[in-house]
């Protein structure tokens, strides 16, 4: 192998802040039940203002406390955030338990608050064609992540999805491409993710472009590239539409 496209999932592939949103307030107890939490309210705007803020799941803990401030954002989330560490620990382990009995008890709820984005099925046609070269990072259970391509009905071969929410192997994105490049000879890549921070992180890997997404949560970032503008990448990256 001599390329490879590595995708972020939240905010790249698949629009999830409805359920990080519907999970984190049950997990928090801001919300005794579904009948709590309203998705049309100033406090999910916020929440969903702010997603990009997050690396990873246990960081919604720190999210909702910021938000609850009222005043201050994004400064009082950073000043708060890792100040907790017991009850973000509680917190990530009734996130996770959560996400789980949902997925189980209601099915049909849970798909509706995972979108995928247009991006996502305009590619399909690509990683259908070359599943080996393209390879999911990702701070999502995999568990997760493979239901809903499944549902979907793409095809990424599992070893191909790289979760980063234990934490157990790999610490950062970053430790994960490097892994890749160098289990599969990879000379030439391209790292597609809306997160500023992890884009970073992957920042000087010999071989690799770097496109931040647009349509996923980045914050208001500058330069980040479009939909169109991304599938014409990954295109170009394979030499043309005709991939």
């Amino acid at each position: 192998m001599r390329k490879a496209v590595f995708l972020d999932f939240d905010g790249v592939l698949f629009d999830t802040v409805k359920e990080a949103y519907y999970i984190a307030m049950l997990a928090s107890g801001k919300a005794e039940s579904a009948d709590d939490i309203d998705f049309n309210s100033e406090h999910y705007a916020k929440f969903r203002k702010y997603r990009f803020l997050i690396t990873k799941a246990p960081d919604y803990y720190y999210l909702l406390k910021a938000i609850d401030k009222r005043n201050g954002m994004p400064g009082i989330y950073s000043a708060l955030l890792g100040t907790d560490k017991a009850g973000e620990e509680k917190f990530k382990r009734k996130y996770f338990a959560r996400r789980k009995s949902f997925k189980t008890k209601n099915r049909d709820f849970w798909l509706s608050l995972n979108t995928p984005y247009v991006f996502f099925h305009r590619i399909r046609y690509i990683v259908g064609r070359k599943p080996e070269v393209f390879f999911i990072i990702t701070t999502k259970d995999k568990d997760t992540v493979i239901d809903l391509l499944k549902i979907q009905g793409i095809r990424f071969f599992k070893r191909n999805i790289f979760d980063l929410s234990a934490g157990d192997v790999f610490r950062s994105k970053r430790e994960a491409i490097l892994f890749v490049c160098g289990k599969y000879r990879v000379k030439r890549s391209l790292y597609i993710d809306d997160s500023a921070y992890h884009l970073a992180q992957a920042s000087g890997i010999p071989g690799m472009d770097i496109l931040q997404a647009g349509w996923g949560y980045a914050g208001g970032s500058k330069n980040t590239a479009g939909e169109s503008e991304a599938l014409a990448r990954i295109e170009k990256f394979f030499g043309g539409k005709n991939v």
